[in-house]
């Protein structure tokens, strides 16, 4: 389980996300009553960092982390710290799967051979 402080239970833990993606909904629980933000790609000092949309104190602090990079091949590093541990940081990665790759239109030989001859 992922916890730093009072911190504990990120939905989502690190993670794959879908292709694409720049924002992820994250919800922490709390031991305590305390307010959050976070960074993307540095740990910064509390007050540096951003505010979590909800700044009211909770036991269940959530925002939209935004700014993320949908490249697959960057990892997206997140760090969170509260008001009521400010030295203890969560860290969290998170990855953009890449675009699928649809196999259609499909070319194919439906008779089963290359040398096919009309009847005429």
């Amino acid at each position: 389980m992922f916890t730093a402080g009072p911190l504990s239970d990120p939905q989502p833990p690190s993670t794959l996300l879908p292709a694409g993606a720049t924002t992820v909904e994250l919800t922490l629980r709390a031991s305590v009553p305390t307010s959050c933000r976070y960074s993307i790609g540095r740990n910064q000092p509390l007050d540096q960092m951003i505010t979590f949309d909800d700044q009211q104190p909770s036991t269940s602090p959530g925002t939209v982390i935004r700014g993320l990079n949908p490249d697959p091949a960057a990892l997206n590093d997140v760090y969170v710290r509260c008001t009521a541990a400010p030295d203890a940081v969560l860290h969290l990665q998170y990855r953009c799967l890449p675009a699928a790759k649809p196999g259609f239109p499909r070319v194919a030989n439906l008779w089963g051979s290359w040398h096919f001859i009309p009847k005429g």
